[in-house]
């Protein structure tokens, strides 16, 4: 049994707990941490719906300081659900006190953070895992399938989108504070990052534009050049209001068929001849895949097959890069 500690109880926070209560096998839940002490029994925001934990947990020991849970708390993995700009500081600190660390996306705020994480990760001879959840989603799988086995013919070209709300229910408002979160550039819009870095690895450069109307980087408008001629674009949009709600998905062209995400996550292929096929789908919660893989990866001693923590940082910069041409109006070059 892993002893295990969940920090940050916001949403992801409950979420990340209820899987780890369904994990009785592998997980012993003994520490909780969060600066307010309310924060447990509240219901809480999120993209995916409103997220809560009914499970009676008053024997769980709980802290508003890290620090001292970790001095007096014997913790195998922390699970880490901060604002982004905290992420480095706790996975750090949990990884010098010898839990392996499974970290909320992005990464990091700043390359830098994200390659101490890895450092850090590697001195103290720990398992670090950033939870880029679209690699255990099984519409982002179909797409890694299709582009690798080549059954619908050559990759010709995608587009991804993500749009919602501004996230206002974020702890102090941390969201919509470009220097904290990145906005929508970082937060949102680094689930189809990831998407793209792990499906067709990084492209030579980018070229991005973006609006700045409710928060900085409001939006973001971006199309990845690749040496081979494969053309990607991508849009990421949370300036809409309540009624619009969370919407995302993606289009791929092939030779021979068009593989379609739609919103309710359904995967369709469409051949240039003949009808609509359904593709079948497992079903399976990647929130709750991706902690599987790092708890086995744990008990086995073996490397993180998926979500490695190198691959991770890379998203983080090309995420970072499509920043800074949006800035200069400029292409920037990642290789």
């Amino acid at each position: 049994m892993l002893k295990c500690a969940v920090i940050g109880l916001g949403g992801l926070g409950k979420l990340h707990l209820n899987n780890l209560l369904s994990l009785k096998d592998d997980i012993q839940l003994v520490a909780l941490c969060d600066v307010e002490k309310n924060k447990l029994k509240e219901t809480a925001n999120t993209n995916l719906g409103k997220q809560e934990t009914n499970a009676n947990l008053d024997s769980i020991n709980f802290y508003t300081d890290a620090e001292e849970m970790f001095q007096k708390e014997e913790i195998d993995l922390a699970v880490i659900a901060l604002p982004t700009y905290l992420h480095s500081k706790y996975a750090i600190m949990a990884l010098e006190a010898g839990a392996h660390v499974f970290s909320e996306k992005p990464m990091a705020r700043t390359s830098e953070q994200a390659l101490q994480m890895i450092e850090t990760a590697n001195r103290c001879g720990k398992k670090l895992m950033i939870g880029q959840c679209l690699r255990f989603n099984d519409g982002c799988r179909m797409l890694k399938k299709y582009v690798e086995n080549g059954e619908l013919g050559k990759f010709v070209r995608a587009h991804f989108h993500r749009f919602s709300l501004v996230p206002v229910w974020g702890w102090d408002h941390w969201y919509e504070d470009f220097e904290k979160s990145g906005c929508a550039a970082l937060d949102l819009h680094v689930h189809d990052v990831d998407l793209i870095n792990w499906v067709f690895g990084l492209p030579e450069y980018v070229s991005s534009i973006a609006t700045h109307r409710r928060t900085k980087f409001e939006s973001i408008s971006t199309r990845y050049f690749y040496k081979d001629g494969t053309h990607i674009t991508a849009d990421c949009d949370w300036s809409f209001g309540d009624s619009f709600g969370f919407r995302r998905g993606y289009f791929a062209v092939f030779e021979n068929a068009t593989l379609e995400m739609k919103e309710n996550g359904e995967v369709k292929i469409h051949p240039i001849d003949g009808p609509t096929i359904d593709v079948p789908l497992s079903g399976a919660n990647p929130y709750l895949e991706e902690m599987k893989e790092l708890i086995s990866a744990i008990k086995e001693d073996r490397p993180v097959r998926v979500l490695i923590p190198g691959s991770t940082k890379q998203t983080l910069d090309l995420a970072l890069a499509e920043i800074k041409s949006a800035e200069t109006g400029a292409i920037v070059h990642l290789s």
